[in-house]
């Protein structure tokens, strides 16, 4: 069954990475390797202005209990402010939403019992992810961590690993050893919402129209928009990753320019990430969905860049 409606404006071509200039250098390891490979995309010799990118959203379903702001919000807040880092987050869909500029719709329903959002409302979502990610570019930032705010992501990642992984709803979803009848219930909408997906497109514009919702939409659109502005992206946890390979879907290329902060220790995670081919910089064991992994790693790269010598070795 096809989507009916406008097409999605295109995103400029995405130019590739320049080749390699530096051998890295082993006394940093792999985040002398991160560095090396952010340094062959920085128009400086350091990060100037790393940039956390929150989109907020809210999905009915099971509760995974991760509401940004909270503990986990100011966490990350101390982080970004620690290590240097602007944070900015944008309201697109949550049920109370006051950031009227971005806000395309509040809430979304269950990914197993309707669409997420219309067509119009997931192109809305795209454009206004571009702009954001101009917006922050021209301002400066020259790194940026994407993450989400909201509640109810799990069952919805859960249900778009299924599909672009070709997961089992049980191996989409990773186990969560301190509430096993939250995990279960995740499964179950996963299941009921792969049920749905049959028959339609699996394009990335269809996917976020039946699942994925405006939030999503925003931040794969941030994403994309950030490669074909040649600037790097740090991605951490699942919902980075399975924004990332809807982005690489709107701008094919983009992915030259994704950076994996930690390596998943979850199967999902391990074949968004294979589907990818990112490097990355540590393994962590990190299952934020806001970036807080990103922001751990952040210091690490930092003093790796700071490191390296102002000649690249020949």
């Amino acid at each position: 069954m096809a989507d009916d409606g406008p097409e999605l404006p295109p995103f400029a071509t995405v130019e590739q990475p320049p080749a390699p200039t530096a051998v890295p250098d082993p006394v940093f390891g792999r985040a002398g390797a991160a560095a090396g490979w952010l340094a062959d995309r920085l128009t400086s010799p350091e990060l100037r202005r790393p940039t956390v990118v929150l989109v907020a959203g809210d999905h009915d379903g099971p509760d995974d209990r991760t509401n940004l702001p909270g503990p986990a919000g100011l966490l990350l807040s101390e982080l970004a402010h620690r290590w240097g880092a602007t944070l900015v987050e944008h309201d697109v869909a949550t049920c109370y939403a006051t950031d009227t500029e971005f806000v395309v719709r509040r809430g979304h329903p269950e990914p197993g019992t309707a669409d997420a959002a219309d067509r119009a409302q997931v192109l809305a979502a795209v454009a206004h992810g571009r702009l954001i990610a101009d917006r922050e570019i021209d301002s400066g930032a020259d790194l940026l961590i994407p993450g989400l705010a909201g509640r109810g992501h799990a069952a919805v990642l859960g249900a778009l690993i299924a599909q672009l992984c070709t997961l089992e709803p049980v191996d989409a979803v990773p186990v969560a050893d301190d509430d096993a009848a939250l995990w279960a219930a995740t499964v179950t909408a996963v299941r009921d919402a792969t049920f749905r997906l049959r028959g339609r497109q699996h394009d990335a514009l269809s996917l976020l129209v039946a699942v994925g919702g405006t939030d999503l939409a925003t931040l794969a659109a941030v994403i994309a928009q950030a490669a074909a502005r040649r600037t790097p992206v740090l991605l951490d946890g699942l919902a980075g990753l399975v924004a990332a390979v809807l982005a690489h879907r709107l701008a094919p290329g983009a992915e030259g320019w994704f950076l994996a902060a930690s390596e998943p220790t979850d199967r999902a995670g391990t074949r968004l990430r294979e589907m990818l081919g990112l490097p990355a910089v540590v393994e962590l064991g990190t299952q934020s969905w806001s970036g807080a992994g990103a922001l751990l790693v952040l210091p690490l790269v930092q003093a790796a860049l700071a490191g390296r010598p102002v000649t690249p070795a020949p």
